[in-house]
């Protein structure tokens, strides 16, 4: 296929494609200082960096969504209380205790202070919040 030439419609418009085959890229097909070699490199410079933009970008979502799931992760799976101990008053349940003092995850309060204290509490007793 030497010697085949043709045109391509690209976002600049009408482009001639050099012939195959040929020297070596310092001539073009004829005869002039090749415009079609720079061409040619700067759509392989073109390739090289639109790979190179998507793959940082790749990387870049990558890490994103890695630190908002590490994130959510740890909102989910996290609770803090106030430190200290808080009397149970006429009423009180756990969940009303944690709900109170505790944010983050108040399953995750009620469940550890059911661990420590079960499920009876009376008016009176002191909850030490975990």
């Amino acid at each position: 296929m030497t010697g085949h030439t043709g045109f391509v419609i690209g976002l600049d418009g009408p482009e001639v494609i050099p012939p195959l085959g040929g020297d070596s890229g310092r001539q073009g097909w004829d005869g002039k200082a090749s415009r079609f070699s720079w061409t040619a490199r700067t759509r392989r410079r073109r390739h090289i960096t639109r790979r190179v933009a998507c793959l940082l970008l790749g990387i870049s979502i990558g890490a994103t969504v890695g630190l908002v799931w590490l994130d959510f992760d740890r909102r989910v799976n996290h609770f803090e209380c106030h430190r200290g101990r808080t009397p149970v008053r006429d009423g009180d349940t756990l969940w009303a205790i944690a709900h109170d003092l505790c944010w983050g995850n108040k399953s995750l309060a009620v469940d550890a202070l059911v661990d420590r204290y079960g499920t009876n509490i009376y008016v009176g007793q002191w909850i030490v919040l975990p």
